[in-house]
Formats: C-alpha cells, structure tokens, sequence
C-alpha cells in the first residue's frame, strides 16, 4: 500500500493500482487497499468501481482511530451515487 500511495501521490494511477491490488490479494481484509482502490477508480472516472472499494474499505475498518478517513469516505459515497444516479438518468433519457 505505501509504494501504491508512492504512484498514487505521483498520479501514476496504473501503477497504483496493480499495487493495491496486489495488497489485496496478500490481505483481503486490509482497509487501507480498499481506501487506495477507491481513491485510483475515482480518478480514473471508474465511479461505481470506486464506490464498492470505498464500501468495502468501511466493512473491514478495525477500529475508530480512521474516523477521519472515514468521514472523507462516506462524503465520496454519497458524491459517486449521486454522480452514478444522474449519470443513469440522462443515459435512460436518451433517445
């Protein structure tokens, strides 16, 4: 997770990516790949992707000392479903 926040702060997104990722996969329930995830999916415009990153970032918090972090989360929750939400309706508007 640090070298993917290495990439991530340097806006090499892919390389970020493949890193949390991997973090993933060694620790399924390590919080922090999840917040990373959520943060490169955001960028990369991949909203729903990142909205079930963040979801899964909350499940596996350990405990409360990430409240900020997760304040921050629930905040980019609510912004992508609402993002997600009006993206839907002017596709189905479509002719």
């Amino acid at each position: 997770v640090e070298v993917g926040n290495f990439y991530f702060k340097r806006k090499k997104y892919a390389g970020a990516l493949s890193r949390y990722k991997e973090a993933i996969r060694v620790d399924s329930d390590y919080a922090p790949a999840y917040l990373g995830l959520g943060k490169v999916y955001e960028k990369i415009g991949l909203k729903e992707k990142a909205l079930k990153a963040y979801k899964q970032y909350l499940d596996e918090l350990p405990s409360t000392k990430q409240a900020d972090e997760a304040k921050d989360v629930h905040e980019a929750i609510a912004r992508l479903e609402k993002e997600i939400g009006s993206d839907q309706s002017k596709a189905s508007t479509r002719p």
